[in-house]
């Protein structure tokens, strides 16, 4: 973890305004790779894992693939092969990550009989076109139009099951290379390595969580974790929540680089959400972001597929 954006403080209250690249929440360009790290209340690394990741007005999207073997959250379990699509924002004490299902095994034809089709076949050439003609996002000159909620459909086979809602502080990004900023024309290894190096997203997790399923129903995870918490106990590395879709950090002996809230600071900002989440969980998630937009440009198509 070299060269953080500057050095963690125990305590106190909301984290001070980090170090961002651009504006509200965006990165230089369109899309790039990136390391997600997700750091514990404890200063302590909780897990690292790899993306893509697109930057949105106020907001970043990060498409990840579930690498690890299942993990139960309540009544979601992750699994291999899932597809997850994180949003983070620079001003919002949460992260959210929309959890797909991949398709089913195509069934074995029987013979005379042609296999059955996948759901939602037909829907694939329209996301292909649209992520590998424009490559922009939501809202972008040339991009797909942003609509709130964007039921439009998940991809071909895809299926929901569910929300997972994280506590944290708002993601930072850290140690950026300048990749738009750099020359002109630039050649050589360094400038190669430039190009290579993912970009760094933190954010501390503030143990609290809840999943929201696709029928709008939710629920709280870690509720006794999170009072312990905010009574002072503070957290270790043995976090019964799901780190990550790839490497588990294991809790890290490394100074967390970003400012670490305090009780108060976590404790207002499970109020909002808890605000938020009663008033309707499924509206709540689900127009957050133009979610199926994101999901078809950060998710092409396989070739062939429409």
């Amino acid at each position: 973890m070299n060269g953080p954006a500057g050095p963690g403080t125990r305590g106190g209250g909301a984290p001070a305004p980090g170090p961002l690249v651009g504006q509200g929440g965006r990165v230089p360009g369109r899309t790039r790779r990136v390391r997600v790290e997700a750091w514990l209340a404890t200063g302590r690394l909780k897990a690292t894992w790899d993306g893509v990741l697109a930057a949105g007005p106020g907001w970043w999207a990060v498409a990840a693939l579930w690498s690890r073997g299942p993990v139960a959250a309540g009544p979601l379990t992750f699994a291999p092969g899932d597809r997850l699509l994180e949003i983070y924002w620079a001003d919002r004490w949460y992260n959210v990550f929309r959890v797909l299902a991949p398709p089913a095994p195509p069934a074995v034809a029987r013979e005379g009989h042609p296999p059955a089709g996948r759901a939602g076949e037909g829907e694939a050439g329209a996301a292909g076109e649209e992520a590998g003609g424009a490559g922009r996002l939501p809202g972008q000159p040339g991009g797909p139009h942003p609509r709130a909620g964007s039921r439009a459909g998940h991809p071909a086979g895809y299926r929901l099951k569910g929300y997972y809602v994280n506590l944290s502080t708002p993601a930072r990004i850290l140690d950026d290379d300048g990749l738009a900023r750099g020359r002109e024309g630039e050649e050589g290894e360094a400038g190669a390595a430039r190009v290579s190096r993912p970009v760094r997203l933190a954010y501390v997790d503030g143990v609290l969580d809840a999943v929201v399923l696709p029928d709008g129903s939710w629920q709280w995870l870690d509720q006794a974790e999170f009072r312990r918490m905010v009574q002072g106990a503070g957290r270790g590395s043995g976090s019964r929540g799901p780190a990550g879709p790839g490497r588990m950090g294991e809790g890290e002996g490394a100074d967390a680089p970003l400012p670490l809230p305090g009780p108060a600071a976590w404790r207002q900002a499970a109020r909002h959400l808890a605000a938020g989440l009663a008033a309707g969980a499924g509206p709540f998630v689900e127009n957050l972001v133009p979610w199926d937009d994101l999901e078809r440009m950060l998710f092409p198509a396989p070739a062939g597929e429409g």
